[in-house]
């Protein structure tokens, strides 16, 4: 099949790249009014209805020949741009003429994360249904699962899950969807990815894990689930940070109370033989001194 690359339409190249980032340098490009006679192609036309939804005008540009894997200059494709819109009668008609499910960006973003990260879950099940990759990764080794959770789109998590997504897979940074979703505070998903069996425990590259990361954000729900999950409260990370250390510099009261209950050590020192108190003190968080004073910190 032939592989058709447009000069970008301005509309549709600002928004995709406001979404994933455009890889290579958007050049200024006519509208489809103000281009010549000669760019003004049935695949530029298709392009044009994707992005309005226009079923009937879709069907017409592809009976007459437009070329359902046409690219801009960008490389979206139809069938990216009708899963970035949510055009879901245009996903459809484009999969049964054949539109490349595989066809990903340079930066790797396929149809897939495209619905997962809009939270599109009627083009999520239909991308599914056809055979896309539940597992995809784009450059930075992060699946569809990842930027659902990422957004709190638990119907689409629920989705990729039921459909096979790895639940522990691991980005360029060893980020899992759970550290995602635990850094966006979205509760469900990462309650949903706990029950899919995700590592409570996982470590980033800096040896960081989804509670380090649940209690600099400051989001308790988070840290309830994960500590109810078998979080290490003692985990440390890079410098021998433990989420003690990050709760209290900053400054999150409710969370160090939780990791105190939850037996913290509340003298662990960090590679800097800092410990909390010092942190406490030094930041003048005196509610935060009391509180450990209240559990045994030595001075």
């Amino acid at each position: 099949m032939k592989a058709t690359t447009l000069i970008a339409l301005p509309l549709i190249g600002l928004a995709l790249g406001a979404a994933v980032g455009v890889c290579r340098a958007e050049a200024s490009a006519p509208t489809a009014e103000q281009a010549p006679a000669s760019d003004l192609s049935l695949d530029l036309a298709l392009l044009n209805a994707v992005e309005r939804g226009d079923v009937q005008a879709v069907r017409r540009l592809l009976a007459a020949g437009a070329d359902a894997n046409a690219s801009d200059e960008n490389g979206y494709t139809p069938l990216h741009m009708a899963a970035f819109w949510g055009h879901t009668d245009v996903v459809r008609l484009l999969l049964a003429e054949g539109a490349d499910l595989q066809a990903a960006l340079c930066d790797g973003w396929s149809d897939l994360h495209f619905a997962a990260s809009a939270g599109l879950t009627d083009i999520v099940r239909q991308l599914l249904a056809d055979g896309a990759d539940v597992n995809a990764k784009d450059e930075d080794g992060s699946t569809p699962l990842h930027v659902a959770a990422e957004k709190g789109h638990t119907d689409a998590v629920r989705l990729l899950l039921a459909a096979g997504a790895d639940v522990n897979v691991k980005s360029k940074y060893s980020e899992t969807p759970l550290l995602w979703a635990v850094e966006g505070g979205h509760t469900e998903a990462v309650r949903l990815l706990l029950a899919a069996g995700a590592d409570v425990n996982a470590k980033d590259s800096d040896g960081y894990t989804p509670l380090h990361w649940a209690v600099l954000e400051g989001h308790t729900d988070a840290v309830r689930l994960l500590l109810a999950a078998g979080a290490d409260v003692n985990a440390k990370g890079r410098s021998s940070y433990t989420p003690l250390h990050w709760a209290v510099s900053e400054g999150h009261t409710d969370a160090v109370r939780l990791l105190l209950e939850a037996e913290a050590d509340v003298d662990v020192r960090s590679k800097y033989s800092e410990t909390p108190l010092h942190d406490a003190a030094s930041a003048g968080r005196t509610d935060i001194v009391r509180l450990l004073k209240e559990y045994g910190a030595k001075e």
